[in-house]
């Protein structure tokens, strides 16, 4: 390559030399600058709960064992059949399971009689679980309260994990409902089945 000199001493080529450079730069490595500012990683968006009332209901309830608060082994074999069931999944960092729980601690009050068992089962993981016992004891809550931190149980009936979820079985270990999420209101339809289910084992 020929370079020629002006008066002063410079390179006449210089400036063409370097935009020669900056092109070949932009053509080698341009795409692979692009590429990695468009593949940081998907936009996450949160998408509503989606009701799967009907998925299993009729359905016979699964045997399982969970243990409690206080580390006792909960089987619930030994009430199948004998009462009215509430399963209730939820988690200490759920908002809505936050908010439902006022109105299930009201229902378990009203009929947690021989007909009657609300049962929260708890899927916190072990990274959290410290935090439950804190959390019943500060909103004086009074129903029984299980551990499935491994997620077991709780992925039988919703394998999604959404949360809250609700499961209610009748007196013939039958699944009748079966809901996801909370919103006000929800808890009157529950307590009106729980209290014709009662009503029904009531009368046989």
């Amino acid at each position: 390559m020929s370079i020629s000199y002006g008066k002063d001493g410079t390179m006449k080529s210089l400036n063409s030399i370097l935009i020669v450079t900056l092109f070949m730069v932009l053509t080698v490595f341009g795409p692979g600058l692009v590429l990695a500012e468009e593949t940081e990683g998907p936009e996450i968006k949160s998408e509503p709960p989606q009701n799967v009332r009907a998925k299993a209901a009729g359905g016979t309830i699964i045997n399982f064992s969970l243990r409690e608060l206080d580390g006792e082994m909960f089987n619930i074999r030994d009430v199948l059949g004998k009462k009215v069931i509430l399963l209730n999944f939820w988690a200490t960092w759920c908002i809505p399971c936050q908010q439902e729980f006022p109105h299930l601690e009201k229902l378990h009050q009203k009929y947690g009689t021989d007909d009657f068992l609300m049962l929260a089962i708890n899927c916190d993981s072990p990274s959290t679980f410290s935090r439950v016992r804190p959390f019943i004891k500060r909103h004086n809550y009074t129903f029984k309260v299980l551990m499935d931190m491994g997620s077991q149980v709780v992925n039988q009936f919703n394998p999604k994990v959404t949360l809250p979820f609700s499961v209610l079985i009748d007196k013939n270990k039958k699944v009748v409902y079966q809901h996801d999420g909370y919103q006000s209101g929800d808890e009157k339809k529950l307590e009106e089945l729980i209290k014709n289910l009662v009503r029904q084992g009531a009368a046989h």
